[in-house]
């Protein structure tokens, strides 16, 4: 009868519907699946690194990538900052950090694979002054307050040479008497920028920043030898700083971790192996971290 013809046509149709829908769907369907089959085969991998470590790692990616075919994509910041792109599930394979409390935090957080921990470098602060009139050495500076004087430090809360800022401050008891002339960057290359562009007269870096700094002058001297008294000159004002003694803050110990969630971790393990060959520390070395 009419209706039961009517009822199959429709069924019909429904069918034909469903099945474009499913034939529309199957490539996306299809891509999904391909791109978690081959997400353990990518050639690339992303490394949060705390900013004061991104010279060394630019010559250390250089070398890594020649050898492995491995691209590694950089991104920097303050150890804080990174530690909560990691927890809000930013798609890093490898957190390399200023500190080990952090990456201790992200293993028990269940974030960070436990096996993979360990310290590839200990960092040293500066205090660092373009101006050569200023006394640094031994932190003379501070035997005198001067109200006029600003200094740039990374947040301590976030920064771990911020931290490390603080308490040689708190040691030799210049915290409370210089506190209303500190300038807080986000991270140690925001507080190298402030002094650089002369915002502040002075502030603390990590040493690989300042070796970082002399090596680009030298490079610089080198191929411009027109200019070369200027060059010297510049160097002798990126000279003006204090070591500061490790007795006067608690170590700087910088730790790398394998993150949880990568689906590269035979590539990350390759890198992480790398950090620890005499090249990468090498490398290290050269920019004035110890181990």
């Amino acid at each position: 009868n009419i209706g039961s013809m009517i009822r199959r046509n429709i069924a019909k149709i429904m069918n034909r519907a469903f099945l474009t829908k499913v034939l529309l769907c199957l490539p996306l369907l299809l891509i999904m699946v391909t791109a978690q089959a081959n997400s353990d085969n990518t050639n690339k991998l992303n490394i949060a690194l705390a900013a004061n470590f991104l010279p060394a790692f630019k010559e250390i990616r250089a070398l890594f990538e020649a050898q492995s075919g491995i691209r590694l994509i950089a991104s920097s910041g303050s150890t804080g900052q990174l530690y909560h792109q990691i927890r809000f599930g930013a798609p890093h394979d490898i957190f390399l950090s200023a500190d080990q409390h952090t990456s201790q935090r992200l293993i028990k957080e269940g974030l960070a694979v436990p096996a993979s921990y360990f310290i590839y470098a200990q960092g040293r602060l500066v205090l660092w002054s373009t101006d050569t009139s200023l006394p640094l050495d031994e932190g003379e500076l501070f035997n005198t307050y001067d109200k006029n004087k600003r200094i740039a430090l990374a947040n301590p809360k976030i920064a771990p040479y911020g931290k490390a800022a603080e308490e040689l401050m708190e040691n030799i008891n210049a915290d409370k008497q210089w506190q209303n002339n500190l300038i807080m960057g986000q991270n140690i290359s925001q507080t190298y920028q402030f002094i650089a562009s002369g915002n502040v007269d002075l502030g603390f870096i990590s040493l690989a920043q300042l070796r970082h700094i002399q090596i680009q002058n030298k490079i610089q001297n080198k191929i411009q030898n027109k200019i070369q008294k200027q060059k010297q000159n510049q160097a002798q004002s990126n000279d003006n700083y204090w070591l500061v003694p490790k007795s006067l803050h608690q170590p700087i110990k910088q730790t790398a971790v394998l993150l949880a969630n990568s689906h590269n971790k035979l590539q990350a393990k390759q890198f992480l192996d790398f950090l620890k060959t005499p090249d990468a520390l090498t490398i290290m070395q050269r920019f004035g971290y110890e181990h």
